[in-house]
């Protein structure tokens, strides 16, 4: 399970650590190609649909669940139920979409009423809002393929074919910027690439279960009622995440200009994309819990929370101190000076991630336990709490209120959910931080002290200044966690993990499980 699990979690890593990437390079070129208004319009329309995954019903995780513990028993039996079950969740995700599709042009055509939008500008967001809407409605019933891939933890698959499109979006995007293309050309080539990327989810997971049929005609009421109690516990999370992850852009839509969402999201896409690395592991853990949970392995299961909490709190620590330490002068020499509050934002939103890291394998973890109604409670109070606090931010302090309110949202509620959560599964409040809390520490503090020392001696005035001390820094970092936060059985692992890997590349094998 450990060998299965390394190989996603580094598939993982990879694909979210290139997305970045791509994006980092990808932004500042757009922002100043497009100017603060335009690429305003274009957030606070990704904003918007973003509410649209709320329309999910919880199906796509129910999907990866119900797929993992099929899966876990080959038989006819189990296939036939496979089938049934993902036409279900197909054909419904099929009439969602179209929903979608007419609400968000029911938005459109009101967003004058809604938004700060000046009218010059209300056609071109109205294109760009039903474009990103159009691609959202089709990704509802295309999402089964990405479920069904991660039923089968087959995430390095789903990492290649993401690489792909990424790369390709990336280079569409430089490309249409350096011939003086607009808005609209932006949005729809990302479109046209999303699409691709479906159509290779789709013939890999027809490669991998071989005789599936997935359908509308397969549609079965009683499948979506075996299902049902599962998923409502997920739209509970989805509505959660939407309230948490898009509620500051929108609520920037109605009490600011526009303009003012291009410095948010500089500070906001820094934590994203930190978040982004954190929820890269998600992925491999909901499956995992599922298999386990099927065969009845409950000490295997509490294992499972322990590690993979302790390395997702050190991976995400480190990422945050070297963000906190190097952060103002990344902003500065990546989106050129007047941008200065984009720092700030980032670093209140990177506090209270950093908070929640702690749990977030709880939170993948209960679903997949059958733990659903404390998750279902918690999840419930999640958005309440967040939007009092959002609200009161942006009213008292602008965009800086703004990110404190959603950052104190997270540190209230995920404390709560550590003292809570812990006992469901099994573990203790002081094992918990022993074995996860206090390695953490140990790998961050040197680092922390480091980062101090360096900005004190060395002036980060240039990209090679920052990136030099930034590496330092790393390695402190790196270092520090090596041996203050895995286990010596660990490191062995780890060790032969990766020689086993350079022996295998410098024979020039290709392992057979890469493909699709």
């Amino acid at each position: 399970m450990w060998r299965k699990l390394l190989r996603n979690a580094l598939s993982n890593v990879t694909g979210t650590a290139i997305g970045l990437a791509v994006g980092f390079v990808t932004m500042p070129l757009v922002v100043h190609h497009l100017g603060p208004t335009q690429f305003g319009l274009w957030v606070l329309a990704t904003g918007v649909v973003g509410y649209v995954g709320v329309l999910d019903l919880g199906l796509a995780p129910t999907l990866v669940n119900e797929a993992a513990a099929l899966l876990a028993h080959d038989d006819a039996e189990t296939h036939t139920r496979l089938d049934e079950t993902t036409s279900t969740i197909y054909a419904v995700y099929a009439g969602l979409g179209l929903l979608a599709a007419l609400g968000l042009a029911v938005v459109a055509l009101g967003a004058s009423r809604l938004f700060q939008v000046a009218p010059d500008d209300l056609a071109t967001f109205r294109i760009v809002l039903l474009v990103v809407g159009v691609q959202t409605a089709l990704g509802l019933p295309m999402s089964v393929w990405n479920g069904l891939l991660s039923g089968l933890q087959a995430f390095h698959v789903l990492n290649a074919i993401g690489v792909a499109t990424t790369v390709a979006r990336g280079a569409l995007t430089i490309a249409l910027v350096l011939t003086g293309h607009g808005l609209v050309a932006l949005v729809g080539s990302s479109f046209a690439v999303t699409l691709a990327g479906w159509l290779a989810a789709r013939a890999c997971v027809h490669r991998r279960i071989a005789g599936l049929r997935v359908r509308l005609t397969g549609f079965r009421r009683a499948r979506l009622r075996e299902i049902g109690r599962f998923s409502i516990a997920m739209i509970v999370w989805t509505a959660a995440g939407a309230t948490l992850h898009q509620l500051d852009r929108i609520l920037i839509g109605i009490v600011l200009p526009v303009a003012s969402l291009t410095t948010y999201e500089i500070g906001a896409r820094l934590a994203n994309y930190s978040r982004a690395l954190l929820h890269s592991w998600l992925g491999i853990v909901m499956p995992a819990t599922s298999a386990l949970a099927a065969r009845g392995e409950r000490g295997r299961l509490r294992s499972l929370y322990l590690r993979t909490t302790r390395y997702l709190m050190t991976t995400y620590a480190g990422v945050v101190v070297l963000l906190l330490g190097f952060g103002g002068p990344l902003v500065r020499l990546w989106m050129g000076p007047g941008f200065e509050e984009g720092y700030v934002v980032m670093s209140l939103l990177l506090v209270g991630s950093l908070v929640q890291s702690q749990n977030v394998v709880a939170h993948v973890m209960l679903p997949g336990v059958g733990e659903l109604r404390i998750f279902t409670i918690f999840m419930a109070i999640y958005p309440v709490v967040t939007a009092a606090c959002a609200v009161t931010g942006i009213l008292t302090a602008g965009l800086t209120g703004l990110a404190a309110g959603t950052a104190t949202a997270m540190l209230v509620m995920e404390s709560v959910f550590l003292v809570v959560v812990r006992r469901r599964l099994g573990v203790s409040l002081r094992r918990v931080l022993a074995r996860c809390h206090w390695p953490v520490a140990k790998a961050t503090l040197p680092a922390a002290l480091w980062i101090v020392l360096l900005r004190l001696v060395t002036p980060v005035e240039s990209w090679l200044a920052l990136a030099v001390t930034g590496a330092v820094a790393g390695l402190v970092f790196l270092s520090a966690a090596w041996t203050g936060t895995l286990t010596p059985a660990e490191r062995r692992a780890v060790s032969s993990a990766l020689g086993e890997r350079w022996r295998a590349a410098t024979r020039a094998e290709l392992p057979g499980e890469a493909s699709c």
